[in-house]
């Protein structure tokens, strides 16, 4: 990710400024996101504010609040412990049923003006809390596991992780970040569209393996579409 926050001063260097823009006194946005693999799809609502703009408001940073629900669907998760996932022989895999969790998560947002009707940007999950109910999931040992004994096991209580937090090398809990373009037909309303990924982490009432492996997550690749209501304040 952290090759992507150059882009819009890469923009700000290459694309001619587009006339001033109005910074928006908040804006209410709807968004639906589905994992490439469809096994996660998640609907939106958010709050964001653009608290500093440059160049005349052309290049933009804001602060968000985001409220997503996500549906799961026969999700594979393997070992969300950072050490151990880099080697393949000691990641275990858990199995998650149709289930469903939500999330309250602080954001924020860089945004740049290439003309007047469109917009690219990026935005991320930095913090937050989620929740949903126990579920019922399948445990698979990996190669290390298997090897000192572990077998698979049926009906291991699992649910999400309560604390969200991004990170660029390991992320926590139930967070999204996206890369997208904001076609804008007129001030108010506006659309946006983009790539971007869906990370969840689960934990289990338990630990397993010889690596004592509890917390299991999935990073999944997505596409997103959303739509914008920008509120002015009154001249």
């Amino acid at each position: 990710m952290n090759r992507f926050l150059f882009i819009p001063i890469l923009l700000s260097v290459l694309t001619v400024s587009a006339s001033a823009q109005r910074l928006a006194d908040y804006r209410l946005n709807g968004t639906y996101s589905s994992s490439f693999s469809s096994e996660i799809k998640q609907a939106e609502i958010s709050m964001t504010k653009d608290l500093f703009g440059f160049m005349d408001n052309d290049l933009r940073f804001g602060f968000g609040l985001s409220v997503p629900v996500n549906l799961f669907s026969q999700m594979e998760m393997v070992t969300a412990h950072k050490d151990l996932r880099k080697d393949d022989q000691k990641m275990d895999t858990l199995v998650i049923p149709s289930t469903q969790s939500f999330s309250i998560n602080f954001s924020a947002h860089a945004e740049y003006t290439i003309k007047d009707w469109l917009s690219v940007g990026m935005e991320a999950d930095l913090l937050g809390i989620s929740g949903g109910a126990e579920v019922k999931a399948d445990y698979h040992p990996g190669p290390t596991s298997s090897k000192d004994g572990a077998t698979m096991e049926t009906n291991i209580n699992a649910k999400p992780n309560k604390a969200n937090a991004f990170g660029l090398a390991n992320q926590k809990g139930m967070v999204s970040y996206r890369l997208y373009a904001r076609l804008e037909p007129n001030e108010d309303w506006s659309f946006r569209l983009g790539l971007g990924g869906l990370f969840t982490e689960f934990a289990t009432e338990r630990s397993f393996g010889p690596n004592s492996q509890f917390r299991f997550q999935s990073n999944q690749p997505a596409w997103f579409v959303g739509l914008t209501y920008s509120v002015f304040e009154e001249n």
